[in-house]
């Protein structure tokens, strides 16, 4: 669906270069329209009026981006992009002010002071020694398997050696087992 409206925007955008100077259109990098003819609905049918002003016509949102873009980066003058760059860091700072009054209360809940952080780090590692001192592992006299007492949950070790050194050590334990 959002293809099928990005297809549609690059057709109004195309039809609004037609009617746009000459002088303008050679602004914009052929490698730019050639996108805009190649990726455009040809099916769809926009009422641009050459005779009506840009401003009252109803254009998708995406045309009006597209336009906006082109504009901005190929019939700009330099002092008037100055301008507007420095809008835009000047909106964004304020953007940036808003939030941080807006969240200058978040310290109080989650501090970040180095004293809190160490608290963290060795509540962290007491509630891991006491994990530990809760699991107690016994270990089987040949290594196989190991077994914990808590929650009797079994640990599955990685084996140790290829199939023929662990058939060879069960048949020498068969043999111990017997004598």
């Amino acid at each position: 669906m959002k293809d099928e409206v990005y297809r549609n925007s690059l057709k109004e955008v195309y039809d609004v270069l037609e009617f746009t100077d000459v002088q303008l259109v050679n602004k914009i990098p052929n490698k730019f329209l050639n996108f805009i003819k190649e990726n455009m609905n040809p099916d769809y049918e926009t009422h641009i009026d050459p005779n009506i002003d840009i401003d009252k016509h109803p254009l998708l949102k995406e045309s009006e981006a597209i336009l906006s873009l082109i504009y901005r980066s190929y019939w700009m003058a330099e002092d008037e992009k100055e301008d507007f760059a420095k809008n835009d860091k000047e909106q964004l700072l304020q953007k940036e002010k808003l939030k941080r009054e807006k969240f200058k209360d978040m310290s109080e809940i989650f501090p970040t002071s180095q004293k809190s952080s160490s608290l963290n780090t060795e509540n962290l590692q007491a509630n891991l020694d006491i994990e530990q001192e809760r699991l107690q592992i016994n270990t089987s006299a040949n290594g196989d398997s190991l077994q914990t007492d808590a929650n009797n949950t079994a640990l599955i070790p990685a084996r140790k050696g290829n199939i023929f050194t662990r058939i060879y050590h069960k048949i020498i334990n068969l043999f111990k087992h017997n004598n």
